[in-house]
């Protein structure tokens, strides 16, 4: 009897939060990509590895996942207009974007974000006169 509670309240939870899979998969991914360009960037340069770095991807990771559980509850709950989840999502992936830029500019001595800035303030000068 007590099984059968538990794989219903599992049924319900996996159907309540299976339209928030995709969106901690797709912010995994990018925070596993930093987690490996930060271990590089210590190669590269010689500094140890620390087991205290690593656990703050983890814990990067778990911060993640909940803020994504949150933002799904609380537009089911109380926003059903506003795609909470997606802007979560679009914030998350966009400052671990913005960190693999940083270890990637240590590594190659090139910003990608400075690089398409300047490339748009040339464009708009151009379209400009």
């Amino acid at each position: 009897m007590i099984v059968k509670k538990i794989a219903l309240a599992l049924v319900f939870f996996y159907t309540y939060f299976s339209p928030t899979v995709v969106p901690i998969l797709t912010v995994g991914f990018f925070i596993v990509m930093d987690a490996l360009l930060a271990i590089l960037v210590c190669i590269r340069t010689g500094e140890a590895i620390r087991s205290r770095k690593l656990y703050r991807t983890a814990a990067k990771f778990a911060a993640s996942g909940i803020i994504i559980l949150v933002a799904h509850v609380m537009c089911k709950q109380y926003f059903n207009t506003v795609p909470g989840v997606e802007i979560a999502t679009g914030y998350l992936v966009l400052v671990e974007i913005k960190s693999i830029d940083e270890k990637a500019e240590k590594i190659y001595g090139v910003s990608m974000f400075k690089w398409v800035l300047d490339r748009l303030k040339i464009r708009n000068e151009k379209l400009d006169k």
